[in-house]
């Protein structure tokens, strides 16, 4: 049998060393706890894409604050922001709940689509600077 055994705390435990038998039935089952690792697995994995977009997020403000970017780096931060924008920032925003009218206007559906008012992206996602997800 693959795993750890008492003698090494914290693994899969063979019946030569536990009877199942005498686990109590009002404990939680194996299946029960793999779920609850993997949605903690998951919103850990969650919460260090909201933490690395609001990183981004913060850099972008401070560059538009200080006003020293182009035209063409704006542009291009507009379409990083958007391509690493997390799953739940496009459904706080509401993103793919876009009116008819704008989805027929967007290029494609594949073309991930930001607001058109960048302050709204960087200022009302829930993350305000300084705060960690």
């Amino acid at each position: 049998m693959s795993g750890k055994s008492l003698t090494n705390p914290g693994g899969e435990v063979g019946p030569q060393e536990i009877d199942p038998a005498t686990i109590d039935r009002k404990r939680p089952r194996w299946e029960d706890f793999a779920a609850a690792q993997e949605a903690k697995a998951r919103l850990d994995e969650e919460r260090k894409q909201l933490h690395d977009y609001q990183t981004k997020l913060d850099e972008a403000r401070q560059r538009l604050d200080r006003g020293d970017i182009t035209q063409a780096d704006l542009d291009k931060l507009k379409d990083d922001l958007s391509a690493s924008m997390p799953e739940a920032v496009r459904q706080k925003l509401d993103l793919e709940k876009q009116p008819k009218a704008e989805a027929e206007a967007a290029p494609s559906r594949d073309t991930p689509v930001l607001p058109a008012d960048m302050d709204k992206l960087m200022r009302e996602t829930g993350l305000g600077p300084g705060m960690t997800p």
